[in-house]
């Protein structure tokens, strides 16, 4: 193989991996339903217990669930219909709930003042968007993903309060953090937001089913071209020689 293909396929590659990465998926629902005992590691996301569980570890000093490399801290936060942030019927928290009749939960949110001593949920109602979410429809609760970089949506998986898989209708998401949201349809039970572009922080909520949902997993992509800099480098290197070669033969 001449040195001017070898240049040629090396920037190829260098492209193709830019293109696509792998998957890193973070499954809130096994993680809900992991360890031992009637409760498993059902309850708020800011009081879990180090534990390696669900594919990843979770590593309770910094409230970060680590899968293949990445990591997410989850948070919870709600508002009032005018974009208020209001914390009158006790704030949010991000909250994990586990199987119900064999259906799955996953990762939801609850009031932070309903939080019993054995971090449940009381009533039982607000462990996903219960309470606040039905309250007149005039409080709407958020979840807020913060990645330890910026990853692509390339899947998310919603449920309702019922644990049944949500298959149409629209949920507000941002990727700054705010209350301010756009719609986005959920269409299928898997659904792939990644012409959205990569963001560290990815915000859901307001689900048009009366409100309530729950994360069921998340699947996302880093950023791939960093890990592809290298051979793209070493791509253009090669046409580079191959000029010089060209040049000195002339």
């Amino acid at each position: 193989m001449n040195k001017f293909l070898t240049a040629t396929l090396a920037a190829g590659v260098a492209v193709t991996m830019a293109s696509g990465a792998s998957a890193t998926t973070f499954d809130f629902a096994a993680l809900a339903n992991s360890g031992s005992g009637p409760l498993f590691y059902e309850g708020s996301w800011e009081s879990r217990v180090d534990t390696t569980a669900a594919g990843g570890m979770f590593v309770d000093a910094s409230d970060t669930f680590t899968v293949g490399g990445i990591g997410v801290v989850a948070t919870a936060g709600s508002y009032d219909s005018t974009g208020t942030t209001t914390g009158a019927l006790g704030g949010a928290s991000a909250y994990l709930d586990k199987d119900s009749d064999g259906r799955p939960a996953g990762l939801g949110v609850a009031q932070t003042s309903s939080l019993t001593g054995d971090d449940q949920a009381d009533p039982g109602s607000d462990d996903n968007t219960g309470v606040l979410g039905n309250n007149g429809g005039d409080i709407f609760e958020y979840l807020i993903l913060t990645f330890t970089e910026s990853v692509f949506m390339q899947g998310v998986t919603f449920y309702n309060d019922g644990h049944f898989l949500i298959t149409d209708g629209k949920v507000g998401y941002n990727q700054d953090g705010s209350e301010v949201m756009t719609d986005l349809a959920i269409t299928m039970g898997v659904n792939d937001y990644t012409s959205l572009g990569a963001s560290d922080t990815w915000v859901f909520g307001k689900v048009a089913d009366g409100h309530n949902f729950y994360i069921n997993a998340v699947s996302v992509a880093p950023v791939p071209v960093p890990a592809a800099l290298p051979l793209l480098l070493a791509g253009i290197g090669g046409f580079g020689f191959m000029a010089r070669r060209k040049r000195k033969a002339a």
